[in-house]
This record gives structure tokens, C-alpha cells and sequence, in this order.
């Protein structure tokens, strides 16, 4: 320790005696707010503070930290342990470090684990979005990691409890907002993070229209749309309530509980704005998608007149394309006639039609690898079966879940 002008004592760290410290069972006060401290600083001096603390492994430790905390009694330490990792997602150099983490960030977030703090899970969720806008020297930076691992944690979970790579995202989100409990700080808050995280994955800079139409969609067969309405809904019929009346300040200057009630008005709030910037990019985005087709004079909504509309164009652009035409059409009468797996079906193929239309040299369908259009072969071809395949088992599951939420 030292002390400094105004004589009050500051600790004086070391990056790796600090990372030891932080492995104690229960590390002192002082250390998790000195290294919290580091985080927030911009001088010179922290900055080669926190290289040398990230090369020596110090986000895992971090992040260890919080995880360990969560199933502590200690509440001051699960508070202090949070409050580092928050300022740690707010240090770009400690993102950058924090993204070869992401599988055990999203195994802290994941509802199916035994034990863990909501404000761990919240907070989980916000380290993944400050990563996932993170670009790293790989291609696709952050967001390809943060992708990645929620992949990999559906994969290791039975296909029953995570049919899709958000499905432990939606999972959070319905537990969350069907909590009416007086004092549900850390409920909204973990939902907010959880919406917050989605958003920043729809948006990312790096995806493109087609992609952010195509996580929409799967977000929308696993409920989400349904979700944010009943938000939407409880928030209305919250508004109209009558306040509860306040309870007399304590000589020591109590009211915290009117406190409490403002900050969980806060939070609402803030969840109802990002439903709204949800909502407004999705009207966004369809809106771009209905001009690209505006120059096609034929009723967008009319089966009828879309189709006479393909006719005319392949009589005047190629009449030879006219024969896979009507193969095309032969083939969607045999398919199967029972509703869900005609959706199924359907879905896939919009997919596909859609990525054609914006002239991908990839088709991308689900979590598999791109299909390269440019080196169709019949071993390619078995790809492509393959993944229509596990892509339906996967439309299956999340059609019943879709059909449960409603």
C-alpha cells in the first residue's frame, strides 16, 4: 500500500500478484476494486497495467471470479466480483481477450445450469455483446466467436432442450418476464441484457440485410415476437396502476424501497426502448426488402399475379430457364401435404431463393458450412440433402416450441 496526497491508502498493484490474489477463495475487497479501477482508466500506466494482466490470463481469472461468487453466500463478494467484470467488458484490450472466452461466458448465461446469480447471467451477456461489435484479425471477428460458441453449447445439449443456438436465450427471456415478484430488479435486469444481446447480434456491422432477415425469422419461430408483445402488454396495464403508496423515510434517511420501485421503473423503460429499436430495424429492414422488388409491377401479395409476373420475365430473359421452371413447380406439388413439414419445406427453400436473389456465391442454411454454388457436384449435391435434413429436424423442434409459447 501507499499513500497518496489526500492521505488516504491505495493499493499498488503487480498485474500477476494480483491475478494470484484473485484465485483466493475469497480475495480481499481491496484487490477486486484496485484491478475494477484499472479496468475504467485510460493513463498510460493502465493501460500497460491491464496487457500485461490480459497476457497473463487475468479475463479468465476474472470471469472465474464472478462464477465461483455466484454460489457464494458472500453477497459483497458476488457484488464487487460483478461490478469488475461489467468494467472489464468496458475495456476494449480486456474484450479483445475475453472473446477466446465466449464458451464459458455462454455456459455461465445458460438457464440449464444448476446454480448461478441472475446478475452473473446478466452480466455474462453483456461481456458477449461487447465482443461480439469486437473486430479481431480472424474473419468475422467477435461476433463469428460469439456465434460459434452458442453453436457449440447447443450441440452439447440434448436437441429436446436447445432446438436452436438462441434457444437458452428465449428460455432466460420467458423465465424473466413472467416474474411478478415485488423487488424483481435482477429479473428485468437479466431480461434487458438478454434483449440487449439479441439485438446486438441481429445488428451486427457485419451482418447483411439477408442475415439479419434470416436470425429474425428463427428468433420469430422460437417465440420472441410473443415474448416482447406480453412485455409490451404488462407494461401497459403497469402504467395504468396506480402507484404503490411510499414508505416513511427512516430518520437515517431510509425510502429505499420507493428507491427500488424507481429503479425498476428505470429498467422497464429502458426494456420497452429496446423492444422499440427492435421492432423499428425489423420495419427498417422489410422495408428495404419491399424495394428491391418495387420495379416488378405486379401485386406483391397476389400468389396470382406473382407468378404470371415470373412467366413474363422468363418468356423475355431466357426462355430455356422456362423447363427447371416447371420442374421446379412439379416437385412442390409432391411434396409432403401434412402442414408443418409443408412449412418446414418451405421455409428452407425461401432461404435459399432469397440468398440466390442477392447473389451470394454461398448458401448458407442453419449452422452449416456454406454450400458454394459455384462447385455443385453430386457429392456437393449430398451435402446439400444432408444439411436439408438436420435443418428440418431443427424447423421441427422449433415449430412444437413456437406452438407451446402461444
Amino acid at each position: 500500500h501507499r499513500k497518496s496526497r489526500d492521505g488516504s491508502s491505495s493499493v499498488e498493484l503487480d498485474p500477476l500478484s494480483s491475478i494470484e490474489q484473485l484465485k483466493q477463495p475469497i480475495p480481499a475487497s481491496t484487490i477486486i476494486s484496485a484491478v475494477r479501477k484499472k479496468f475504467l482508466s485510460s493513463s498510460p500506466s493502465s493501460v500497460s497495467w491491464v496487457q500485461q494482466f490480459s497476457a497473463a490470463g487475468g479475463a479468465s481469472v476474472v470471469i472465474d471470479l464472478m462464477l465461483n461468487s455466484s454460489v457464494s453466500t458472500n453477497a459483497t463478494l458476488l457484488s464487487e466480483a460483478v461490478a469488475c467484470v461489467k468494467a472489464m467488458s468496458k475495456n476494449q484490450l480486456m474484450t479483445q481477450a475475453c472473446s477466446s472466452l465466449c464458451d464459458k461466458l455462454v455456459t455461465i448465461a445458460d438457464p440449464h445450469r444448476a446454480k448461478c446469480h441472475p446478475r452473473c447471467r446478466a452480466v455474462a451477456f453483456d461481456v458477449l455483446s461487447a465482443i461480439d461489435v469486437v473486430m479481431l484479425s480472424d474473419a468475422g471477428g467477435g461476433h463469428k466467436q460469439v456465434m460459434n460458441a452458442l453453436l457449440e453449447r447447443k450441440r452439447r445439449l440434448r436437441k429436446d432442450i436447445a432446438p436452436s443456438r438462441f434457444s437458452l436465450i428465449l428460455d432466460l427471456m420467458r423465465q424473466t418476464s413472467g416474474d411478478d415478484k415485488e423487488g424483481s430488479k435482477s429479473a428485468i435486469i437479466l431480461f434487458h441484457s438478454c434483449l440487449s444481446f439479441l439485438v446486438t447480434l441481429v445488428n451486427n456491422p457485419s451482418s447483411d440485410l439477408d442475415m439479419r432477415m434470416y436470425f429474425r425469422d428463427e428468433l420469430d419461430r422460437l417465440g420472441l415476437w410473443q415474448i416482447l408483445q406480453k412485455v409490451k402488454e404488462k407494461a401497459k396495464s403497469h402504467s395504468t396502476q396506480p402507484p404503490p403508496s411510499s414508505s416513511p423515510s427512516t430518520p437515517e434517511g431510509g425510502g429505499g424501497d420507493e428507491k427500488t420501485t424507481s429503479q425498476i421503473e428505470e429498467h422497464h423503460n429502458e426494456v420497452l426502448e429496446l423492444i422499440k429499436h427492435f421492432e423499428e430495424s425489423d420495419k427498417a429492414d422489410k422495408s428495404v426488402l419491399l424495394d428491391r422488388l418495387a420495379k416488378y409491377k405486379v401485386s406483391l401479395e397476389d400468389p396470382t399475379a406473382v407468378f404470371n409476373g415470373i412467366l413474363s420475365k422468363l418468356s423475355s430473359v431466357n426462355s430455356s430457364c422456362m423447363r427447371p421452371w416447371l420442374g421446379i413447380l412439379q416437385n412442390i406439388l409432391t411434396l409432403p401435404d401434412e402442414s408443418d413439414s409443408l412449412l418446414k419445406l418451405f421455409v428452407i427453400l425461401e432461404r435459399v431463393v432469397v440468398q440466390m436473389s442477392m447473389q451470394k456465391s454461398k448458401i448458407i442454411i442453419g449452422d452449416e458450412p456454406g454450400l458454394d454454388l459455384s462447385t455443385i457436384t453430386e457429392e456437393g449435391n449430398g451435402v446439400m440433402e444432408r444439411t436439408f435434413r438436420m435443418k428440418i429436424a431443427d424447423l421441427e423442434r422449433s415449430l412444437a416450441l413456437m406452438k407451446e409459447s402461444k
